[in-house]
């Protein structure tokens, strides 16, 4: 398994939202030490972006450029819990 720092995260979600669900993923990677790309998007933004999404939602986490959208997982799979 790759080291979670030598790995490019990268979160999506929506410019000026706070929910909490994108809030603990970063949390989770400032905590974890983990550096990450934020892009955060405009609604009129939206219909570019969705279809380029895992299910159509967002968060997004992006680690290496593979997509996760449910945050619980997105948590998981973008390394901050044990094994």
């Amino acid at each position: 398994m790759t080291s979670s720092s030598s790995r490019k995260h990268e979160l999506l979600y929506f410019n000026g939202a706070s929910r909490t669900e994108t809030e603990t993923i970063r949390i989770a990677l400032h905590a974890a030490g983990i550096n990450f790309t934020d892009t955060r998007f405009t609604g009129k933004d939206w219909p570019a972006i969705k279809p380029t999404t895992p299910l159509g939602s967002v968060p997004v986490l992006k680690v290496d450029g593979d997509s996760r959208c449910q945050s619980a997982y997105a948590g998981k799979f973008g390394g901050f819990y044990p094994e």
